[in-house]
Formats: C-alpha cells, sequence, structure tokens
C-alpha cells in the first residue's frame, strides 16, 4: 500500500471538563481538565486516546473520508465521542473532474 498523507481536525471543546476563558489580555485560552476529560498523563507530554475511521469510498460535504472518535473500553456503555474529521490529502489532488450537467459522469475528453 503506498504512503497516503491525511489531513484532521479535532473540537477540543467537545471533551468533558474543558471550557474557553479569558485571560489578563484579553486572549482566550483553553482549559480541560485532565481527569474528567479522559487525558492522561505521560512521561513526556498529556495524551487522549483516539480511534480513526476511514472509508476511501465516501465523502461528506466538506471533502471528509472519516471521523475521529475519543477511545473507550471494548465493554464500556458509554456513547461515542466524535471529536474531529480525517480527509485524505491525496485524494483531493487526485480528485477527477465531473460535469454535473451529464448527473456527476467523469470527463474524458475537452469539448474543444
Amino acid at each position: 500500500m503506498s504512503k497516503q498523507t491525511f489531513s484532521a481536525k479535532i473540537d477540543l471543546q467537545k471533551l468533558e471538563g474543558s471550557q474557553v476563558l479569558k485571560g489578563k489580555k484579553g486572549e482566550d485560552l483553553l482549559v480541560i481538565d485532565i481527569k474528567q476529560a479522559g487525558l492522561f498523563m505521560g512521561q513526556k507530554g498529556c495524551y487522549l486516546d483516539l480511534v480513526c475511521f476511514y472509508d476511501a469510498e465516501t465523502t461528506d460535504q466538506y471533502n471528509n473520508n472519516g471521523a475521529i472518535a475519543k477511545s473507550k473500553a471494548k465493554d464500556s456503555q458509554e456513547k461515542t465521542l466524535y471529536v474531529g474529521n480525517l480527509k485524505n490529502m491525496a485524494r483531493q489532488q487526485n480528485t477527477p473532474i465531473t460535469d454535473s450537467i451529464n448527473s456527476g459522469k467523469e470527463i474524458n475528453e475537452m469539448p474543444f
């Protein structure tokens, strides 16, 4: 399988215990309660376990090909928390040109 590049966006405000506060100079600060959000401290940083779902055959209205969710235990009854999206960047660059008049059929020849 060839190498693929993905772009990902995660909404940290979806995590429990997160809130945006104003700093002393009026700047926005994101504060996240580590335990409440399900984060954990490691030797080199603060981490969040995530799982990614990718479907090469499907894209949404924003050209995303996948979703990112917070990991949970296999036997957990908690609802899946989707925190972001994946976009296959190689697919975006190689998307064929389609003709909307011909109901999305790929254009193989130029009309001139």
